[in-house]
């Protein structure tokens, strides 16, 4: 979407740019996404980072989820650990007065861009503005009614998105249509249905 992206080793590696540059993907599978200027590097297949600044680190175990907000971010070296940066330099937080991070089952809905959901297991409801960041490990999840919303699926269905440049990643096995051509959609595994 922009004007630079680094170099990717191995099919499949899902790498979108929406700025100026991006650094490598060494293996299958690893997810990187860039909304700023500058990200590290992933080495590990199914590791996901997400950029919206300026700055990251490395991501050297599989799983491993990192999000930044601002400008500096440690490494996380642990699969399955989750950093989320929202100022501009410390570790891992759960500070739900800033991120909102659900373990169980539902989440509601944010209405403000920015707003960070991360949803480990079955169902998620709606961001209704853009820039907001949707991640779901399970199965389920609801729609974005504006553009440059991101939503990450790893499971096995996914909803429809009304509006252009809305990221949709699919890890599983089925994805449903988007209504406009600019959409990015991806599909690492089995079959894609809708246009």
């Amino acid at each position: 979407m922009g004007t630079g992206m680094g170099a990717t080793t191995d099919p499949g590696a899902i790498r979108v740019l929406m700025s100026t540059s991006m650094g490598t993907a060494t293996n299958p599978g690893s997810i990187g996404i860039l909304v700023g200027a500058g990200m590290g590097t992933a080495t590990d297949p199914g590791a996901i980072r997400i950029l919206m600044s300026s700055g990251m680190g490395a991501a050297t175990n599989p799983g491993a989820v990192w999000i930044l907000m601002g400008t500096g971010m440690d490494t996380a070296t642990n699969p399955g650990s989750i950093g989320i940066l929202m100022g501009t330099g410390m570790g891992v937080t759960t500070d739900p007065g800033a991120i909102r991070i659900l373990m169980c089952s539902g989440m509601c809905a944010t209405t403000d861009p920015g707003a960070i959901g991360i949803l480990m297991s079955s169902s998620m409801g709606t961001a209704t503005d853009p820039g907001a960041i949707r991640i779901l490990m399970g199965t389920g999840m609801g729609t974005t009614t504006d553009p440059g919303a991101i939503r990450i699926l790893m499971g096995t269905g996914m909803g429809t998105t009304a509006n252009p440049a809305s990221i949709w990643i699919l890890m599983g096995s089925s994805m449903r249509s988007t209504t406009h051509p600019t959409a990015i959609r991806a599909l690492m595994r089995s079959g894609m249905t809708g246009g």
